[in-house]
């Protein structure tokens, strides 16, 4: 019986066998992320730890022929994201950069978002 699944960033995602939707989930993920021109990141770390994410991302963003492409951050830790990101995508052509800590200071400013998207 399949139910709701929660899959924590670690290593061992998948070492177990994952269901027909997951594995769907994480194929339109990489396609998405190969043909995108803006990406925007809310709340998420990029953890070492979640290799097989990591790995997905890296590939997509490599196979990406998308000549501005740009990757934003929201988080509370926005600035380490960055300098972490422009370490492991050195030889990727993409602009990183941080947004603001919280998705509420979007609200209060949708200038924010509309300029990361132009």
């Amino acid at each position: 019986m399949f139910g709701p699944y929660i899959i924590a960033p670690s290593i061992f995602k998948f070492n177990t066998p994952q269901p027909y939707e997951l594995i769907q989930i994480w194929s339109i993920l990489k396609e998405a992320l190969s043909k995108a021109k803006r990406i925007l990141c809310i709340g998420y770390s990029f953890r070492d730890a979640d290799l097989q994410f990591k790995t997905i991302f890296n590939l997509a963003l490599k196979n990406n022929k998308n000549l501005n492409k740009k990757l934003g951050i929201i988080d509370l830790k926005k600035n380490e994201i960055v300098e972490k990101l422009r370490y492991s995508l050195n030889k990727i052509s993409i602009k990183i950069e941080p947004i603001c800590d919280k998705l509420s200071e979007v609200d209060a400013d949708d200038t924010i978002i509309k300029n990361f998207f132009k």
